[in-house]
């Protein structure tokens, strides 16, 4: 329990798949992936017999992706509960393991850069739960599959089988993962205090999911996507207009700053923006109104329109259209909806944890429902690397102890600071990151900023290794 993982322990403390022999395998193996979250099975095992463990592990249908994921979960929604509102950020995103062609019962994700051929994963669709301030505190749901394989022709690719696929029922296509998401999630919190803001970008413009939010008096903000009519009558004389016209129309409440991350070509830059917002009634599509049994209740939807005034000549400017059911009375209630959206890159971050910090892609379980159960549980481990590098910057004064064990933080004062006295004081949460990240090549220079989750993640191994040297020696070095 002293050891690096025994926030692992606690998180997963009420873990049953109905043999105890099984809860403590699983609860073992997390640990030694968590230890070490870049290293394969066999390199985070500290043996062959805790190997072989592992892996019969992962091939055990009684340890099921959806028991791991509910345990946390309620975990996940017990954080939440010191919080009168939390941020649900929606986002899908794409396993890609082509360099394990032999890996049975993945599906088509299409092509990836610099691949000639079709590549072959799975699909992952998460709900990321944040505070109000943007600090991640676990997954809400989440949802892995392969696509099944569909015999591609000529006739699937032109103007007229997508239009047959738009008539079908929303149950059917793959864009149903953003209702099911929000049903799940709502259901689950349900008997809590918290009330819930789902955040979605433009891939979640689906007219469908504003009515459930609408019937399940759920909040959102999706980044609108679609050109729709709005306003319009059912009489002639009054045929509305699209969207983008409507909303272009209202003039600015106010002005914010928008932080922009830097991306291949582009820094960091902060963005100068103009706020507008209106309420329509928002028009169903036509093709969903035709039958009594398709019909969808038209709703009414307030647009927040933020757009950069002045953008450098190399970088795409800055122009949202939110669509939210929240509540805007001035200035103020939009640069809150505004800035809630902002915090929608944090599930981007926690993916690339997931894919780089954890390496998932390369993990060479042969089968679709193995690797399930394994990206489910790093999940969980990338999830608290992520929360360990926000929460150091949001609380850096908190005491290293109510984050690290003993071994952890003394373990590491004393390698850095190169002698065998015992720190007698433990050191702040911030100032225990920056050690950590220093073992992953952060330098901590004056315009270094706080370190990232990719120096803190190569830091957290070599910190592990310490540690365990520390505990060897039972701390007694020198």
């Amino acid at each position: 329990m002293d050891a690096s993982t025994g926030w692992f322990r606690d998180e997963f403390s009420k873990i049953d798949f109905g043999d105890q022999r099984l809860n403590d395998r699983f609860l073992r193996t997390g640990e030694m992936l968590s230890e070490q979250p870049e290293a394969p099975i066999n390199k985070a095992c500290n043996s062959w017999s805790d190997t072989k463990a592992a892996y019969r592990l992962f091939q055990n249908n009684k340890v099921s992706s959806k028991s791991i994921l509910a345990v946390h979960v309620a975990n996940t929604l017990e954080r939440a509960k010191g919080f009168k509102t939390i941020l649900a950020i929606q986002d899908t995103s794409f396993l890609d393991f082509k360099t394990h062609p032999k890996t049975k019962g993945l599906g088509h994700i299409g092509k990836s850069y610099g691949v000639a051929h079709d590549t072959y994963g799975l699909l992952m669709h998460s709900t990321y739960a944040l505070t109000p301030t943007g600090l991640p505190i676990g997954l809400l749901d989440q949802e892995i599959w392969a696509r099944k394989d569909v015999k591609k022709t000529k006739k699937s690719r032109n103007n007229k089988r997508c239009n047959e696929n738009s008539k079908r029922p929303i149950e059917e296509k793959e864009s149903f993962k953003w209702i099911k998401s929000l049903k799940n999630v709502t259901s689950a919190a349900s008997a809590e205090s918290t009330s819930l803001i789902h955040i979605a970008d433009r891939e979640a413009d689906i007219y469908e999911l504003f009515c459930e939010a609408s019937r399940s008096n759920t909040s959102y903000i999706v980044r609108a996507k679609h050109d729709r009519k709005v306003n319009k009558s059912s009489r002639r004389s009054q045929s509305g207009e699209n969207l983008w016209d409507f909303i272009c129309k209202e003039k600015p409440v106010g002005t914010t700053s928008i932080r922009v991350l830097a991306k291949p070509g582009q820094v960091q830059r902060d963005a100068e923006c103009d706020v507008s917002y209106s309420t329509f009634l928002l028009n169903a599509p036509k093709q969903k109104t035709r039958t009594k049994d398709n019909y969808l209740e038209e709703v009414y939807v307030t647009a927040i329109f933020v757009k950069e005034r002045h953008s450098p000549a190399d970088s795409e400017a800055i122009e949202w259209v939110l669509l939210t059911n929240l509540p805007v009375a001035d200035f103020k209630d939009a640069l809150q909806i505004a800035t809630w959206y902002s915090y929608r890159w944090q599930i981007e971050v926690f993916h690339k944890i997931l894919k780089s910090g954890c390496t998932v892609e390369h993990c060479r379980l042969n089968t679709a429902d193995r690797l399930e159960r394994f990206v489910t549980l790093m999940s969980v481990i990338a999830w608290r690397m992520h929360w360990l590098t926000i929460i150091s910057r949001q609380a850096p004064e908190t005491p290293c102890t109510t984050v690290f064990s003993d071994s952890e933080w003394k373990s590491i004062c004393m390698f850095k600071a190169k002698n065998a006295t015992l720190v007698r004081k433990p050191p702040t949460v911030r100032e225990l990151v920056r050690m950590i990240a220093g073992l992953g090549g952060f330098l901590g220079r004056k315009g270094d900023g706080e370190p990232g989750p990719q120096t803190l993640w190569r830091g957290w191994q070599r910190m592990n290794d310490i540690r365990e040297a520390w505990e060897i020696t039972n701390g007694r070095c020198g």
